[in-house]
């Protein structure tokens, strides 16, 4: 990494920045006055909650906002303030000179074409003296350049023929593609397993040294911040808090807001582990099984012949215990988890609950007991209704499974909201007017509804930020120790396994690679897979994170 060129002046200074949204008469101002400068050829990361105005600030720097966002203040990039151009001359600014990667690359890629003429499309729209034969090597160039394989190849290729680690280099040689002098990746790393988050850092990384390209990363994970950047911005309600050297954030906070934070973010310590869940918990839960998958097979036809989403998975989890699956994608993660809800058809072996087998029951059989399962997702905005209100989702499992109506069902709803820290008036709220964090607890209320013995969590926590996401994990605990259900916990950030998980099973293309304690997983792995899975896992401390990566390049020279 480079700490940038300060005796050049920065590439990029904000000044007075205010940004306003308005709506008839009203005007809601979301960002007051922040003044910040970005140096040339260094990494700055942007941090702070959802809604602290780190996005909006990036997309003011390009003019990118909606029609009806007022910005004043100044936004210099080497000197000219981009906020008196007009649309021609932003048009010359905009992927020449600031170019952008966004956080769901397969959004922004257009699936009905290849991403060849996507890539050459990006190049000529900005360079019009190059022909499409001269563009064409140059897409395959970039293509090389962040590492997709035999490049020249999958020109021809579209967008759902490549993996979401691959689209998102796809989308850094797009953002590449007219040589910028500074690229602002917008959370381009969440929802991603750890291996490919850290090949797509070790990506950013590379062309911060090689080209000297400077780099604005806005992200919520502190370990991706500690891993990459040499400056930090804080932000909060749409006000800087702090700004400040990598190592002196993380050693030296002068903020409260910076504090709470990093206190809040989920650590993987590799060394002096201090007592761990499975350390106490084995004497306090019932051996018996609660959950049994045994010899699972699951195979899938394609127009391409058939693929194996999991081949011969076993794994148990007793009453009272937190079992992590983890894994890169593909794995067959997931597919576990629909399996043991019944929305996966199992080809071979055996999913007990209990004595029940519900790999080989009948319909009206499995629907009671799919109700002794709970379930939560890592979208709640895609698993609750919009057209429900709060307690309508919450309650709908008391009314199908229970036959509770009226003002018992509106009390035990009431009783669960507040068993998620929501107030219970929020019944009457609809999932829109909620946080993601909030919908993500209502989620949970619902899945806890009838007291499941079993609660399937499928990434749950994965989009949050590190305090709601904190607050998640403690909820869930919570929520354990009453109810005592098992819990079978689907992630790929081991950091959360550390905090919450008593056993882990680790998974790599639809096997069990290892399995064992927290502390044998985690801590002493035996498995070289396992080794690079803890490897690539960013820890947020900045020395801890270069130690790791020279450790991690060790693993696979």
């Amino acid at each position: 990494m480079t700490a940038g060129h300060p005796d050049a002046g920065p590439l990029l200074s904000v000044r007075g920045l205010r940004i306003a949204f308005v709506d008839g008469s009203h005007e809601h101002e979301v960002v007051h006055g922040v003044d910040l400068d970005v140096a040339r050829g260094e990494i700055l990361a942007l941090v702070g909650e959802s809604g602290s105005g780190k996005t909006v600030t990036a997309l003011a720097a390009a003019r990118l906002l909606p029609g009806n966002a007022r910005i004043d203040g100044r936004v210099l990039l080497d000197g000219v303030d981009l906020t008196a151009l007009d649309e021609r001359e932003l048009r010359s600014v905009r992927g020449s000179r600031i170019a952008f990667i966004f956080q769901d690359p397969a959004g922004a890629l257009d699936p009905v074409f290849s991403i060849g003429a996507q890539l050459v499309e990006a190049i000529r729209r900005h360079r019009r003296d190059l022909a499409r034969a001269a563009a064409r090597e140059h897409a395959v160039g970039l293509l090389d350049l962040v590492g997709i394989p035999d490049a020249r190849t999958r020109m021809g290729d579209y967008p759902h023929q490549f993996s979401g680690g691959q689209c998102q280099r796809i989308m850094i040689a797009m953002a590449l593609s007219c040589e910028p002098e500074l690229l602002v990746a917008d959370e381009p790393t969440t929802a991603l397993d750890v291996t490919v988050q850290q090949e797509i850092l070790d990506v950013l990384v590379d062309l911060s040294a090689r080209l000297g390209t400077t780099i604005v990363i806005i992200t919520h994970d502190m370990g991706v911040v500690a891993d990459v950047a040499d400056r930090v911005v804080v932000m909060r309600d749409g006000r800087v808090e702090e700004q400040a050297e990598v190592h002196r954030l993380f050693t030296a906070p002068r903020a409260d807001y910076t504090r709470v934070l990093l206190d809040a973010v989920p650590r993987l310590t590799l060394e002096g582990a201090g007592p761990l869940a499975s350390d106490t918990h084995d004497d306090a839960h019932d051996d018996t099984a609660l959950l049994t998958v045994e010899d699972l097979q699951v195979t899938y036809r394609t127009a391409r012949g058939t693929v194996d989403a999991l081949r011969g998975v076993s794994l148990r989890i007793t009453p009272g215990e937190v079992v992590g699956l983890v894994g890169e994608s593909g794995s067959g993660k997931s597919t576990i988890g629909r399996a043991v809800l019944g929305l996966t058809p199992v080809t071979s072996g055996r999913v007990r609950l209990g004595e029940e087998d519900l790999s080989h029951l009948r319909r009206a059989r499995l629907r009671a007991v799919r109700a002794r399962i709970g379930a939560v997702f890592q979208n709640p905005a895609a698993a609750l209704n919009p057209r429900y209100t709060v307690g309508a989702s919450v309650g709908e499992p008391l009314r199908v499974h229970r036959g509770v109506r009226g003002a018992e069902l509106d009390a035990q709803v009431a009783a669960l909201l507040e068993s998620v820290r929501l107030p219970a008036a929020w019944a009457r709220r609809y999932p829109h007017e909620l946080s993601g964090g909030q919908r993500q607890r209502v989620a949970i209320a619902r899945a806890v509804s009838l007291r499941p013995e079993l609660l399937i969590a499928d990434e749950p926590t994965s989009a949050l930020d590190v305090s709601v996401q904190a607050t998640v994990l403690d909820l869930i605990r919570d929520l354990q120790d009453q109810l005592r259900f098992g819990c079978l916990f689907i992630t790929h950030d081991l950091a959360v396994v550390d905090r919450l998980c008593d056993r882990v099973v680790v998974l790599h293309a639809g096997r069990v690679v290892e399995a064992g304690t927290r502390r044998e997983i985690l801590h002493a792995p035996t498995e070289d897979y396992t080794r690079r899975l803890v490897a690539a896992s960013p820890v947020a401390d900045p020395v801890e994170q270069r130690r790791r990566r020279a450790a991690r390049r060790s693993l696979v020279s």
